[in-house]
């Protein structure tokens, strides 16, 4: 995957494209986040006390992140904007945006991660390619208005190099206490 993505941002580069979207072939949908006391909702739902989350169409995203200001004024400031992962933690969610790990999809700034910073994708990387580029980019931005939905592969890519647990379901042990 490291290899894949150095040579698109090479391509990106070379053709004089502004931003490149990569996105993992697992992403199988994305959701529209509706923030918990949102001030700006943007999918026909109220904002309640907890994060309400829509069906929303890959255009959707991408429309929302091709708006002109958005690419004047906040884009240029960013190396990076990745989106949140769907789990029943978000919510919870209260920001649009922080700062954190990005992967699987991203909005890439191509001047700024290649002319600025000077930095790509490892091409020998096989995995974790994202966490190695997260530690070198700087100004790295993940996005809470939506997120995408991931299909678990069991077999293909680097299937074979996941660590697989007797009970994958079980999320967290409750330690019993001691006596």
């Amino acid at each position: 995957v490291g290899c894949a993505r150095h040579w698109l941002v090479k391509l990106a580069d070379e053709l004089g494209a502004d931003i490149a979207f990569m996105v993992d072939d697992s992403v199988l949908a994305w959701r529209g986040i509706t923030l918990a006391d949102d001030a700006h909702c943007l999918f026909g739902r109220a904002s309640e006390k907890k994060a309400q989350f829509t069906a929303a169409p890959l255009g959707h995203v991408l429309a929302h992140f091709s708006d002109p200001a958005f690419l004047r004024e906040e884009m240029p400031k960013l190396a990076a904007v990745g989106f949140a992962r769907y789990r029943p933690e978000l919510v919870r969610c209260r920001l649009a945006y922080m700062r954190g790990h990005i992967y699987a999809a991203f909005l890439l700034n191509i001047k700024r991660v290649v002319q600025v910073q000077n930095i790509n994708f490892g091409q020998h990387v096989f995995v974790w390619e994202d966490l190695l580029f997260n530690i070198h980019a700087r100004d790295v931005c993940k996005c809470f208005r939506f997120a995408m939905v991931k299909k678990k592969f069991m077999t293909g890519g680097c299937a074979a190099q996941i660590a697989r647990s007797a009970t994958p379901f079980l999320k967290c042990v409750v330690p019993t206490k001691l006596s």
